[in-house]
């Protein structure tokens, strides 16, 4: 990907990642990938071929937001809960 930014003067944040994955995938699936040890060049002419368009202040959070669930966090070691008897609804 960025050979091929290189190669044509484009901007690496200007190419899709995603598609790049699909080119090399199906090139490879073609046996084309490499040509004479380089790689093929009509990849690379595809890779550059569509632009992504701007997308400003694109970066996702690399977090999990945690969802609201009905049983509480489990707090201590599995081990140490047993089933009360006097409630058998819940867990000591």
């Amino acid at each position: 990907m960025a050979q091929a930014a290189n190669t044509y003067n484009k901007k690496p944040r200007e190419l899709s990642f995603k598609l790049t994955l699909q080119f090399i995938n199906a090139f490879r699936q073609a046996g084309q990938l490499l040509k004479n040890g380089k790689i093929n060049p009509y990849l690379i002419k595809a890779i550059v071929y569509k632009k992504v368009g701007n997308r400003p202040k694109r970066q996702e959070p690399r977090r999990v937001k945690r969802r609201p669930k009905i049983f509480p966090h489990l707090q201590k070691a599995r081990h140490l809960y047993h089933y009360n008897k006097q409630n058998k609804n819940a867990y000591a």
